[in-house]
């Protein structure tokens, strides 16, 4: 039986460079020698290819036969749509959602506004570019405390809590640093006293299932960047502490934007609770994979192994290619057609 070539592709140009690194080796080691004919396509943080250690062009790695290409970039270049619209141009397949979904689902504005359409609660907010930005407006319309993000970016990153007016000004300068537009939205869960975080793990192309819901209680002010990425510093409850009919909803929900987004694969859709309220907050097109990750985690107590969830995605991938092929073949038939009957 031919083994199926897969390249890792991880590192990237982003502030979740690192996390990407350790998603990628364990996405790697995963991989069975025995089934996969497995490659390792790092991008360093100057934005330079390497396949298996060995510095490429892009043209040579993307040319290089994969059958599919397991995409563990994270953050802008690799979860923004960026990096799928490289490998269609190339005819590269690869895991996951392609670059619309991607690139609607990263930008935590744009997933805001199509929320709100499908009458789905979010965390009440504003936006703005640098110039734009209004302490009145955000004192008036959100209130303290507030949370501080970029609109384009994971992983915490330039995420702060604000408690007063004298903390926002500088707050809002360092989500500046990673966005050109900057959220300010309430902070529902008031220090998780009145609410929970959840997380619910997708995974699927056409016909999405959820694999379950975890509950997140960092040790830290928030769950920030550090209290992400160190063990110790959050405490998880897997299946989350909801009642079933909340539980049962909250999947329902993330299911719902999963599909309205259009993703493919798998993804994370993050949410809080308030009451009986449920808000969403934002939706991960490739969660982290690494030992603390809640993604492999919730897939895990559904007893599905690390090994077994990325083979899984991996054969997603590998099917949605397929429905792409057919797509893509319609359209070289239909331009055919038009340039034998010289309409052109």
């Amino acid at each position: 039986m031919k083994r199926i070539k897969v390249g890792v592709l991880y590192g990237g140009k982003s502030p979740e460079h690192l996390v990407s690194i350790e998603s990628g080796k364990a996405i790697f080691s995963s991989l069975s020698e025995e089934k996969f004919d497995k490659h390792r396509i790092y991008i360093n943080e100057k934005g330079e290819w390497l396949l298996d250690d060995r510095k490429k062009g892009i043209d040579e790695i993307l040319s290089y036969g994969f059958d599919i290409v397991f995409i563990a970039l994270h953050g802008p270049n690799g979860e923004d749509g960026s990096i799928q619209g490289l490998l269609e141009i190339y005819d590269v397949p690869y895991t996951g959602s392609d670059f619309y979904a991607s690139s609607v689902a990263m930008d935590k504005e744009k997933t805001k506004f199509i929320l709100k359409g499908l009458g789905i609660k979010t965390p009440k907010f504003i936006s703005f570019y640098k110039n734009e930005v209004d302490v009145k407006r955000i004192e008036k319309e959100i209130g303290y405390p507030c949370v501080v993000k970029p609109s384009r970016l994971g992983s915490s990153v330039g995420v702060s809590i604000v408690e007063n007016k004298e903390e926002i000004g500088k707050f809002i300068e360092e989500a500046f640093k990673y966005s050109e537009r900057v959220i300010v939205e309430e902070y529902v869960t008031d220090s998780y006293k009145e609410g929970k975080e959840i997380e619910c793990a997708i995974i699927g192309n056409k016909n999405p299932i959820s694999l379950g819901i975890a509950e997140i209680l960092p040790k830290r002010k928030f769950y920030d960047y550090t209290a992400k990425y160190t063990e110790g510093l959050t405490e998880f409850f897997i299946p989350a502490r909801l009642d079933e009919e909340t539980y049962k909803r909250a999947e329902e929900i993330a299911v719902k934007v999963y599909k309205t987004i259009g993703c493919k694969g798998f993804a994370r859709v993050d949410m809080f609770t308030r009451g009986e309220e449920i808000f969403v907050n934002e939706v991960n097109t490739i969660p982290g994979f690494t030992k603390v990750s809640m993604f492999p985690a919730i897939a895990e107590k559904k007893g599905i192994s690390f090994k077994e969830l990325v083979e899984k995605i991996i054969d997603l991938g590998i099917e949605e290619n397929r429905e792409k092929k057919k797509i893509f073949e319609n359209t070289i038939k239909f331009i055919r057609e038009k340039k034998s009957n010289k309409l052109i």
